[in-house]
């Protein structure tokens, strides 16, 4: 994965789903995709396993561009709603519907401003380990735009 360097901190330029991941069905705000994508974005192609992540609330919030005014709170939300979302993926090498929701936990450290964030283990299939049909995704782009309709047809172009 290539990385861009953002304020002194590293943030990977692409993410990478498999073409079954992008191809599911599942419904998400605007501000759950930037969750998503910023818990993507902490993968390494290298990870054999999904481990739990910690979300600085001030650098997400420069991240999508936001000021950092009540976001633990929102964040509060937009998580228990990832947990509730459900994707309903095809995976064809085994001719099953896998229904899965996104988060498996989220643990709020408010004292610290960060969120601890985990994807459901049954993702694994579909974000690690990637060895062909997939789709690479920059970052960058997708958080220019400022509908999630916009990101979904643009990770289905892709």
């Amino acid at each position: 994965m290539k990385k861009v360097k953002k304020e002194g901190r590293s943030l990977h330029k692409c993410v990478v789903k498999s073409n079954s991941l992008v191809e599911a069905r599942y419904r998400l705000s605007l501000q759950e995709a930037h969750v998503i994508f910023w818990l993507l974005t902490q993968i390494n192609s290298d990870d054999e396993d999904f481990k739990i992540h910690k979300m600085d609330i001030s650098e997400f919030s420069k991240m999508i561009g936001v000021e950092v005014d009540n976001q633990y709170s929102k964040l509060r939300l937009v998580t228990r709603s990832l947990m509730r979302r459900v994707l309903d993926i095809y995976e064809s090498e085994k001719q099953e519907w896998l229904q899965v929701a996104w988060l498996s936990s989220a643990r709020y450290q408010r004292k610290k401003g960060a969120i601890l964030l985990k994807f459901d283990p049954d993702l694994k299939l579909h974000l690690l380990q990637l060895k062909g049909q997939f789709t690479k995704i920059d970052i960058i782009d997708t958080l220019k735009l400022k509908s999630i309709h916009a990101v979904r047809i643009f990770e289905l172009l892709l």
